[in-house]
């Protein structure tokens, strides 16, 4: 398989992926953020995510903070909602896993091009990740340093 066509296969069960998203968010004792939320408001970008991660995979380009605008937004968004950032962490955490997971499956049931590209693609998704997390951390220590962070201040220690 080369990443054109794991981007494919992503692409074909982005919506698997993000119905597993959204039962694993429900189901993690960790997460509280989430409990007044319907699916479709916590479901909001992670469709967008997957595509644009399936983009950057077709093309082989690393990501970064050019070209990973749905993440951002995932982001922001979570923080105007009131999302406290642990959650937010572990939201982003559960989506990694699971697109490796389905990748990882992919891998074993067409094992075309091998190790390496799956590596590869391993490579792509875990950046995008973590550029997310990157841009999450600075939205929420800004919004800290200005004491504009969601929930109460016992909320923030934790």
């Amino acid at each position: 398989m080369t990443l054109p066509d794991l981007a494919d296969l992503v692409q074909a069960q982005n919506r698997d992926i993000v119905s597993e998203w959204i039962e694993a968010v429900r189901n993690d004792p960790r997460i509280h953020s989430d409990e007044g939320f319907t699916d479709n408001g916590l479901r909001d970008h992670v469709p967008f995510i997957i595509e644009e991660l399936c983009n950057l995979l077709r093309v082989g380009q690393m990501p970064q903070a050019a070209n990973t605008r749905e993440g951002r937004v995932h982001v922001y968004t979570r923080y105007r909602q009131g999302y406290r950032a642990r959650d937010l962490v572990c939201e982003i955490s559960l989506l990694r896993i699971i697109l490796l997971d389905h990748l990882a499956t992919g891998m074993i049931l067409a094992p075309i091009g091998g190790l390496k590209t799956y590596v590869e693609a391993t490579r792509i998704i875990n950046r995008y990740i973590d550029e997310e997390l990157r841009y999450a951390i600075s939205v929420y220590t800004e919004a800290d340093t200005q004491g504009q962070l969601p929930g109460t201040s016992e909320e923030k220690q934790g």
